[in-house]
């Protein structure tokens, strides 16, 4: 077992995690307690770097659509979840629930400033490879079932794969190909490419410091009525956040060449 293996399975065992409650439906065969498994190692990998935070129940049902975590709750305060995976494909479930959990860390609403938008689906994206990359590595020591290590591979390969598809663009820099492409992601905060793109460079701080996560639960909602430059939203999101995070969101500004100061 690596060291840094050791050290996320401790952390993970530290944290109390969210309840993961998974509806029985068409799941193509697998298993709602399998399914359970999956997401909650997904969980594993975030959770624990929000220390006193409480997450409550968290419902994931079967979606024909894109996965979505619905703004309304449960009866009893859950969160609502869907995803649009089925079969045992374990990489596609992890990698659609980390994005979905990365809004419920976000701490998203429905009433936002959406041409700011694509700064927390671009996060969720890097939740995502961030949660594969670290169970490819857990799974490979300690997975959910002993039969499962090796579907360890297949979720490294997942995330490496989307990674290779995320390099920014030959011939140019990632605060000129962001000056070209902010307009369109400001107007569309779903722009799957491009948002990855991003994610891909943002990957790295968030694996040196995985305790940099607990960041994205600050970042302030805007008001839809009064838009903000990137510049002014990740000003408000550095002012908002506790002092020993400020200086990585300045690093996210440096990243997109943005000047903050």
């Amino acid at each position: 077992m690596t060291i840094r293996a050791l050290a996320v399975l401790a952390l993970a065992a530290q944290a109390a995690a969210p309840e993961i409650r998974v509806v029985e439906g068409d799941w193509g065969g697998a298993s709602a307690s399998d399914i359970r498994k999956v997401l909650e190692s997904a969980a594993g990998t975030l959770v624990p770097q929000f220390p006193g935070r409480e997450f409550g129940t968290i419902e994931v049902s079967r979606g024909r659509e894109n996965p979505i975590t619905l703004f309304r709750r449960g009866p009893k305060g859950e969160f609502l979840v869907r995803l649009n995976v089925e079969g045992n494909h374990w990489a596609q479930f992890a990698y659609q629930f980390a994005h979905e959990l990365g809004h419920i860390l976000c701490r998203t609403g429905e009433q936002e400033d959406q041409t700011s938008k694509w700064l927390e689906e671009t996060l969720c994206e890097t939740a995502s490879l961030f949660a594969l990359r670290r169970m490819g590595e857990t799974w490979t020591v300690r997975p959910p079932y002993p039969n499962w290590k090796g579907f360890a591979k297949s979720l490294t390969a997942y995330a490496d794969e989307r990674l290779r598809k995320a390099a920014t663009p030959e011939g140019t820099t990632l605060p000129d190909w962001f000056r070209a492409a902010e307009p369109l992601m400001r107007a569309q905060a779903e722009l799957r490419d491009k948002n990855s793109i991003i994610a891909a460079s943002l990957l790295p701080l968030f694996e040196k410091e995985p305790a940099r996560w607990e960041a994205v639960g600050f970042i302030p909602p805007g008001n839809p009525k009064e838009p903000r430059t990137t510049a002014q939203y990740l000003k408000a999101w550095r002012a908002a956040a506790p002092e020993k995070h400020r200086a990585f969101v300045g690093q996210i500004g440096v990243l997109l060449g943005v000047a903050l100061d």
